[in-house]
C-alpha cells in the first residue's frame, strides 16, 4: 500500500506553483470559457443552428404542401378548361343552380353548441 505524503511536503508541492503558472491556468480557463459560450450562445452557435434547422424544417413542410395545392390547382384548371361536365357540376354546387326540371332544396344543419 501506498502512504500518503507528509502534510509539509504536500505543502510544498502545492506552494511550488509560480505565480506564471497560476496566471496561465487562469487564462486558458477564460478562454475556455469563451470558446463554449460562442460555440453555445454565438451569431454561429449550437441555440442559434437548432433554431435555424427547426425553423428549415418547418419551411420544408410548408412548400410540400403548397405543392400539392399546387398540383390540385392545376387538375382543377385542367378540368375547368376541358370539361363541360366538371363545369356544370361546379356551377350547381356553388351557385345553386338546377337544370330546368329540378328544384333545388337548401338544408341548413342547426349549429352545434
Amino acid at each position: 500500500m501506498k502512504q500518503s505524503m507528509p502534510t509539509q511536503k504536500r505543502k510544498k508541492v502545492q506552494q511550488s506553483k509560480s505565480p506564471q503558472k497560476q496566471r496561465l491556468n487562469f487564462i486558458i480557463i477564460i478562454i475556455a470559457l469563451l470558446v463554449v459560450y460562442l460555440f453555445l450562445q454565438g451569431d454561429n452557435g449550437l441555440v442559434q443552428y437548432v433554431k435555424l434547422q427547426s425553423e428549415k424544417n418547418k419551411l420544408i413542410k410548408e412548400i410540400d404542401a403548397l405543392k400539392q395545392e399546387n398540383e390540385r390547382l392545376k387538375r382543377e384548371i385542367e378540368l375547368l378548361n376541358n370539361s363541360d361536365a366538371y363545369i356544370e357540376k361546379q356551377v350547381r354546387e356553388k351557385k345553386y343552380m338546377g337544370k330546368d326540371d329540378e328544384k333545388i332544396y337548401i338544408i341548413n344543419s342547426p349549429d352545434k353548441e
